[in-house]
């Protein structure tokens, strides 16, 4: 759902929020210590739904045969009423419920404007919006204002001027650190606000609070960190977009001149093509590939505690690179960014009598995870393997960890208990894991 354009305004349909019940968009899950959520939006409507159809039910047997007193028609005909008022809550609970404008938007207003700007910036129930343009001071305030210490609906600062639903809770995440965003988060999950707002930076880190975020059922501002204030380049816009995209941002708005708000594209996530079959001298001998080879060594140590250098030695493992494909915008300038290198898989063929294609490896950097790269980087595989003769190879193996399994299940890959799978020498050995195998079927002519 996109932000709603417009000014600000108090006058459409009264809908009435009670925090207990409709802090649907409750914090699940968003830290390991945090206690479990309300039931979300969909299971209320479920809810109230069956209930009503139960009391109409009821209804409809009793003009058949009557069975039922007056009084009790009565009671339950307007019991009725009152769950589709409840139902109709629920799922219009969409009316603005924050209002984000700078004073000087009243002053700037009166002189008018370009039309695609607007002069307040409307959030509704689960709108995922990010801010792009505010500064220090600006951002710090907003935080402020939204980290649940106010219980006025107008909320008005030398930087801001904040309308918000009576019912609604509000929070605001400030840390940076791992320890204390944990703590924030756990925070948040007990007081189950219906809108959040938080900075760029608190997830650097991405993982584990991107991923909570996520589940969040409510709406979701998020303040873009500008590349002075945050120390990045342009080199970093791959992550920027990568975040943007995790965090499922659907709109993006920047502060202008005088005020206004104006819409702003979300940039589209990275592409990225595998290079594979790839072996140690062709890395060390091409410059760029080399260089990749250097992050990527550093992410198979972070991994799997063991250098790239020596899994590549022997030329028996096969390395295949997920590089960025430069959209042709960048391609068109005159010094365009490097690609950025979004994961590696290592694999190897095994001849008959196995006849088999074995995954040892898949990594993908923190910064780039949950954009369906290491998603990507297994089809590859996949379908490289397809290939292959059936009598060279007919399956893909490769052994999980217990947290990976739903992965690879969702992707058709099986469970082995017992069969003539390939010793998994050449992969990271652990003890819990899972030897899994996906069946490539007949070959197509």
């Amino acid at each position: 759902t996109a932000a709603t354009n417009g000014s600000s305004s108090s006058s459409s349909k009264k809908v009435t929020i009670k925090a207990s019940t409709a802090a649907a968009p409750a914090l699940e899950s968003l830290a390991e210590e945090a206690g479990e959520g309300e039931d979300s939006a969909d299971k209320q409507r479920l809810r109230i739904k069956k209930s009503i159809r139960d009391i109409e039910k009821q209804i409809k047997l009793h003009k058949k045969k009557p069975f039922l007193s007056n009084k009790e028609v009565t009671d339950m005909t307007q019991k009725i009423e009152e769950l589709q008022i409840e139902l109709l809550n629920i799922q219009d609970w969409n009316p603005v419920v924050l209002n984000l404008s700078l004073p000087d938007n009243k002053a700037s207003a009166k002189a008018g404007g370009e039309s695609a700007q607007i002069t307040g910036l409307k959030v509704a129930s689960q709108d995922r919006i990010s801010v792009v343009g505010l500064s220090v001071a600006e951002a710090e305030g907003l935080l402020d204002i939204m980290n649940g210490q106010h219980d006025q609906e107008q909320i008005t600062t030398d930087m801001w001027d904040v309308w918000r639903h009576a019912a609604l809770q509000t929070g605001a995440i400030h840390s940076t650190d791992p320890t204390s965003l944990s703590q924030e988060l756990a925070d948040l999950a007990e007081r189950a606000p219906h809108v959040v707002v938080l900075r760029t930076r608190s997830l650097t880190s991405r993982g584990g609070a991107v991923r909570a975020l996520r589940t969040f059922l409510g709406a979701i501002v998020l303040l873009e960190e500008q590349e002075e204030e945050a120390g990045g380049s342009k080199d970093d816009a791959p992550d920027a977009a990568c975040l943007l995209h995790a965090m499922g941002v659907t709109a993006r708005y920047g502060k202008v001149v005088g005020g206004y708000w104006e819409p702003l594209p979300v940039p589209a996530p990275p592409q990225g093509e595998v290079l594979g079959d790839l072996k140690l001298r062709d890395l060390k001998e091409n410059e760029d590939l080399s260089e990749m080879l250097n992050v990527a060594d550093a992410l198979c140590m972070q991994e799997f505690e063991e250098t790239l250098l020596e899994v590549l030695t022997g030329d028996v493992i096969r390395l295949g690179l997920l590089i960025e494909v430069l959209p042709d915008s960048e391609k068109k300038k005159k010094a365009p960014r490097k690609p950025a290198f979004l994961g590696f898989i290592t694999y190897k063929f095994w001849g008959p009598p196995l006849k088999a294609m074995s995954i040892s490896r898949v990594a993908v950097p923190k910064k780039y995870q949950m954009q369906g790269f290491g998603r990507q980087m297994v089809r590859w595989a996949i379908e490289k393997a397809k290939t292959k003769p059936r009598i060279e190879c007919d399956r893909v193996t490769l052994s999980a960890i217990p947290k990976a399994r739903l992965f690879y299940e969702h992707m058709n890959f099986d469970v082995v208990v017992d069969g003539d799978l390939p010793d998994d020498d050449d992969g990271p050995c652990k003890e819990d894991a899972v030897r899994m195998e996906y069946r490539l079927g007949a070959q197509k002519k």
